[in-house]
């Protein structure tokens, strides 16, 4: 059976919490309302716990160092943040911090159950909100790179050839000769890496979709 504990400040969550994770195949084994009360009781009573649930907003900026404190003490056990829906780089400061699944205080309570199961199996659980952040945030960062590692003008120049527009189309765009948009073309492959337009369009369409 999976031993549960859930850090929890908000009293009627928590009760709510306790009541509803009724499963065969788990045991809440400790309900705190902090980070602190956990570690304290859970190493006076030399517990075993499998899983945690975290409630991350009380702790704000610092949730990922009370994550931190949890893995430090007890290295096996896996965590799941609970909070309302946060920005892109907090989700992913936790998941970096060592947090392997991440629910919203709307998520189901059978999506709960399952995610415990889940974690406890050797997976992880995003809830479906959660991830696409974490793609939104990952695509931020691919964008942030490309930008960086190609002019403005070889940006313009390579987005125009991932819309398919021909190199003369390209050059009454932005007022250039064909072979200027040739030499920027040679560039911007030099510093992708990349050898055909086929392979520009698929990183353009990978970091710059939806």
């Amino acid at each position: 059976m999976i031993q549960v504990a859930i850090i929890e400040n908000d009293e009627l969550i928590k009760r709510i919490l306790v009541g509803s994770l009724n499963d065969p195949r788990m045991s809440i084994v400790l309900a705190t309302a902090n980070v602190d009360d956990f570690l304290m009781m859970a190493e006076d009573n030399n517990m075993h716990i499998d899983v945690v649930i975290l409630d991350v907003k009380q702790h704000g900026m610092k949730a990922a160092v009370e994550v931190y404190r949890i893995r430090e003490r007890f290295p096996s056990i896996s965590i799941i943040a609970n909070n309302f829906i946060d920005s892109s780089e907090s989700i992913f400061n936790l998941l970096g911090a060592g947090v392997v699944g991440y629910i919203t205080k709307e998520t189901p309570m059978d999506a709960i159950k399952e995610s415990i199961v889940s974690i406890h199996k050797g997976g992880s659980y995003l809830e479906p909100m959660v991830a696409r952040k974490v793609v939104d945030y990952f695509q931020s960062q691919n964008k942030s790179y490309l930008n960086e590692k190609l002019s403005e003008r070889e940006m313009q120049v390579a987005t125009a050839i991932s819309q398919g527009l021909s190199y003369k189309l390209i050059a009454d765009r932005f007022s250039l000769s064909i072979n200027t948009v040739r030499e920027h073309i040679k560039r911007v492959y030099k510093k992708l890496d990349i050898n055909s337009k086929a392979e520009l369009m698929n990183i353009h369409y990978r970091n710059y979709k939806g």
